[in-house]
């Protein structure tokens, strides 16, 4: 009898992540029927989605009310698939606030748990740690400094590496790019990144679109490139361009092309800045959520950064521009800073470049895969 996995993957790095790593574990068992939450990447792997990822995919205390009817059927779907139809094996990636009370499911009913790209519970809510170590198997972690965090809390994990160091790199000059986009090359080019959640994209966009205006009132040549995420579509973004008219390429599709052509970006906290670094952008960071979950987060965050590049570092490679702090004015600002300051982008380069090292050897999605099949035998021998 063919191997059950449910996986549930709740944004669009975790629809890419998990995507490579069906793949992965494809190559070694290709008789596994994978099925759960998940987006167009996973699909694409053969992934049996029930619910569309995109749709579940909130930030904040306050943001998830709004979609609280999507959250509640997606778990009721999952509790009936644990009742009626139990899979082997649960993998979880990311998205913790609804992927643990999954893990916490799962386990009531004894189907073990992977868990992928660990939920920051070193950087904030360390509570989460108890839950962690009662209810995953094993956590299979992307930052080296995270598997020695759990081992010291007394849970199996192992260090894979970032699967970001999967991704092949095109070998593509700033000049090739803005051909490949039919950009013209006079210009120069400030990336927009607001995020992938259409939450982040109503608190951030508006902002960082009135940045831009600033930016192309005080350097007229300037361009504009929005990498539209794959959770959204460019329809969610046009309402937002319609109210600043301001010289904008949205690029769906193309994300490397696209990073390749800029010469400095605004980068919303998340995966996206870590992309940014590999594709040797320089940026500032930005952030913000509702002021509800600002007001729960200064109780209860530990780390000095937000930006992973930062907390990989250890100390800040990118400005953080978070909450009150991301006006469009500061954006604006920084921004000026790296176009007006070589050096000042070529020591973030530099500083790009030891975070690459820290990182790691690649091959994460195979490592993770294997860990993963070890446990479904582990469970079939038992």
């Amino acid at each position: 009898m063919k191997n059950r996995i449910l996986i549930v993957a709740g944004e669009a790095s975790g629809d890419k992540h998990g995507a490579k790593l069906v793949r992965e574990i494809k190559l070694s068992a290709p008789e596994t029927h994978l099925y759960g939450i998940g987006g167009t990447a996973m699909r694409a792997e053969g992934v049996d989605t029930f619910i569309d990822s995109g749709n579940l995919a909130v930030i904040g205390l306050w943001e998830v009310v709004h979609k609280i009817g999507m959250v509640w059927k997606a778990f009721q779907r999952i509790r009936h698939e644990f009742l009626t139809h139990p899979p082997d094996l649960v993998i979880l990636i990311d998205f913790p606030d609804f992927n643990l009370r999954v893990a916490h499911m799962a386990s009531k009913r004894g189907i073990p748990v992977a868990y992928y790209i660990s939920p920051q519970v070193w950087a904030w809510r360390k509570g989460r740690v108890k839950q962690i170590a009662r209810w995953v198997r094993k956590m299979l972690v992307i930052f080296p400094f995270e598997a020695t965090f759990y081992k010291r809390h007394g849970i199996r994990a192992e260090y894979v590496g970032h699967p970001l160091l999967d991704e092949p790199m095109e070998r593509m000059e700033r000049e090739e790019a803005l051909r490949f986009l039919n950009l013209d090359p006079n210009h120069r080019y400030v990336g927009l990144l607001p995020g992938s959640r259409r939450s982040e994209i109503r608190l951030m966009f508006p902002n960082i679109l009135r940045a831009g205006a600033l930016i192309h009132r005080k350097f007229p040549d300037t361009r504009f490139i929005v990498p539209v995420a794959s959770t959204l579509k460019e329809t969610d973004l046009a309402p937002y361009l319609k109210r600043f008219p301001i010289p904008v390429s949205l690029v769906t599709g193309r994300f490397q092309a696209a990073m390749r052509s800029m010469d400095a970006a605004i980068v919303a906290s998340g995966s996206a800045t870590l992309e940014t670094a590999m594709l040797d952008v320089p940026m500032c960071i930005v952030y913000r959520v509702s002021p509800i979950t600002a007001l729960v987060g200064r109780f209860v965050i530990n780390v000095d950064y937000i930006g992973i590049i930062n907390l990989i570092a250890g100390r800040q490679v990118a400005v953080e521009l978070i909450q009150n702090k991301a006006t469009p004015q500061r954006m604006a600002r920084e921004i000026e800073f790296l176009l007006n300051d070589p050096e000042r982008c070529n020591r973030m380069r530099a500083d790009y470049r030891e975070i690459r090292v820290k990182l790691g050897d690649s091959g994460a999605s195979p490592k993770a895969a294997r860990h993963i099949l070890e446990i479904l035998q582990a469970g079939a021998a038992a």
